[in-house]
Parts: structure tokens; C-alpha cells; sequence
């Protein structure tokens, strides 16, 4: 069941990709001035892998079971909320502090220590403000603190 969810998901995701990236306007001629190449093959290939998924999943031909799950709903409920706190909060507190947070609580929500989650967050919450800002050079929000 996993499976049809995945590929079917896949597909709209590579489907949206698709025709947004048809919206970009191109620079030049030639691949480099096309800034829409690089999503269009993305979504080309997420699309061949959630069909290949889904035709893998029909010749297993499992049981499709249905059944309600309190306690995964309530898991993903928090999941939500914690990321529309997250896009809420980016802009006020920034981009550093938010992920920060936003880590933490996500390691310590998925099981792991208090301590796993400040040993993981911190160095993740770094490698990506680093990555983003000084290697590909995009403006993150940054918040009251100004960082």
C-alpha cells in the first residue's frame, strides 16, 4: 500500500515540478540561459522512479488494507504543525535560530536524546546556513538577531 501512496505522490510531485518549471522564463539560447532544465530532469526522473515503483507494486498484487491509526495521525498532526510553526517563525526569529529548533525538536519528536538531538542539530543547523549562504550565495532570513 506504501507503495501505490509513493508512486502516486511522486508522480503529482514530478507533475507540479514539470509545469513550474515550464513557467521559467529562459535567458539565452542554449541549455546554460534555461534556467527550467535542471527541474525539468528532476521531474522526468522522480516520474520514471514512481512508475517503476508503482508497476512494482501491482505485480507483488498485495492486499490493500485500509485502517485508521490514532497515534500515527496524531504523530504526522505534530509533524504539520511544527513545520507551519517553522515557515512562520523563519521570518521573525530567522533562518538560523528556526532550524535550529525546528532540528532539535525533530530529532528529540523522533525518538533520539536530548543529547543526540543538540549533537546532530547543531552541526546540521551549520552545514546548511554555510552551504546556502556563503556557497551558493542565497539571502536567508535573518531575523531580529541579524545572522
Amino acid at each position: 500500500m506504501k507503495d501505490y501512496i509513493s508512486g502516486i505522490a511522486g508522480l503529482l510531485v514530478s507533475l507540479y515540478v514539470f509545469l513550474e518549471a515550464m513557467s521559467f522564463s529562459t535567458m539565452e539560447d542554449g541549455l546554460a540561459g534555461n534556467p527550467a532544465m535542471y527541474p525539468i530532469a528532476l521531474a522526468f526522473l522522480l516520474a520514471l522512479l514512481s512508475l517503476a515503483l508503482l508497476i512494482m507494486a501491482m505485480h507483488r498484487r498485495e492486499k490493500v488494507a485500509f485502517s485508521f491509526n490514532r497515534a500515527l495521525c496524531t504523530k504526522v498532526g505534530i509533524f504539520m504543525v511544527a513545520m507551519v510553526l517553522y515557515a512562520l517563525l523563519i521570518g521573525v526569529l530567522g533562518f538560523v535560530l528556526t532550524t535550529l529548533a525546528f532540528t532539535i525538536f525533530m530529532i528529540n519528536y523522533l525518538g533520539g536524546s536530548r543529547k543526540q538531538s543538540i549533537i546532530y542539530g547543531v552541526p546540521f543547523t551549520i552545514i546548511v546556513y554555510l552551504s546556502f549562504s556563503l556557497l551558493l550565495k542565497v539571502p536567508l532570513p535573518k531575523g531580529f538577531i541579524g545572522f
